[in-house]
């Protein structure tokens, strides 16, 4: 079995050499095979003419398809200057938000919201807050002033009831005792 496996093997590489020999370009017996020249070796212009000597020039498409720039654009910010502008935008929100905080009048608006009895006037009271907040915060560091309309926006949004129906202000009847 080991004999005919061998044998069957060597005959098959014996047949692939020949198709291979077989299908080979042959070049004609006067024509002989042109080689590289060496680094140091000189060669004449015309024995190269595949390499050009100057790259051709090219033309310019006419028409408004293709437009020249005109004014250079304003350079594109790494990921890292973003993020470091967005992390000293934080500083400053952080910053103003703490001194807004050590305002009197605001401390007592927080106090007053956390006072109250119902959802509706707790609500009511702590978007007034916010409203005073984020103003002040603006008054101190205007550069940030995006940033702080956004908070506002979320912190105000957060306070609206959007799952439930919205409460009626509760009316009560002062009683004479």
């Amino acid at each position: 079995m080991k004999q005919t496996l061998l044998s069957l093997t060597f005959c098959l590489l014996g047949s692939a050499l020949l198709f291979a020999q077989d299908a080979a370009p042959t070049k004609p017996a006067g024509e002989k095979l042109e080689l590289m020249p060496a680094q140091g070796e000189q060669v004449a212009p015309e024995q190269l003419p595949l390499i050009p000597e100057t790259p051709e020039a090219t033309r310019k498409p006419r028409g408004s398809a293709i437009t020249e720039p005109s004014a250079p654009t304003k350079e594109k910010k790494t990921k890292t200057e973003i993020a470091a502008n967005e992390m000293q935008d934080r500083i400053h929100f952080r910053q103003a938000k703490t001194k807004a905080l050590q305002d009197p009048a605001l401390q007592a608006d927080w106090d007053v919201a956390h006072r109250t009895r119902t959802d509706y006037e707790r609500r009511e009271a702590l978007k007034e807050f916010y409203k005073k907040l984020y103003g002040r915060m603006a008054a101190l560091d205007p550069s940030i002033k995006k940033l702080i309309e956004t908070e506002r926006q979320k912190s105000i949004h957060k306070l609206q009831q959007t799952r439930v129906a919205a409460t009626e202000p509760f009316e009560r009847a002062d009683s004479d005792q």
